[in-house]
């Protein structure tokens, strides 16, 4: 539990989650539900969510997660697309698939078309 707590508090005030040591071994579906109750919170309010919580979300899945995800590759922050287009790959949900291709079409950051073309392989 304090993993967690320790996992959202860093989120919170900004602090990139790559930095949270052990996070790829701990991380479980109930971060998973609370980063997504986060992002939901920092959406209606009207603030910014931090890409980085899509790929610990994205490995539990939850119901509307995929079309959220979607959303995201519209976001107009290179960061957003591509954490968005990775945690699309990670769910590898086939409804996806037509929103990846299309944004594949439009994109032009080579970063942000990397990670497009990884989740649709």
């Amino acid at each position: 539990e304090e993993f967690r707590k320790l996992a959202l508090k860093s989120a919170f005030v900004g602090v990139s989650l790559d930095r949270v040591i052990g996070l790829d071994t701990r991380a479980d579906a109930e971060l998973s539900r609370m980063l997504l109750s986060y992002v939901t919170e920092r959406e209606v309010a009207g603030r910014s969510v931090p890409p980085d919580v899509w790929p610990i979300v994205a490995r539990y899945g939850a119901p509307g997660l995929a079309a959220k995800l979607c959303g995201y590759l519209e976001h107009p922050a290179e960061a957003h697309r591509a954490a968005a287009a990775r945690a699309l790959g990670h769910l590898a949900d086939p409804r996806a698939r037509p929103f990846l291709e299309d944004r594949l079409a439009r994109e032009t950051d080579p970063a942000v078309r990397r990670a497009l073309e990884r989740a649709i392989a």
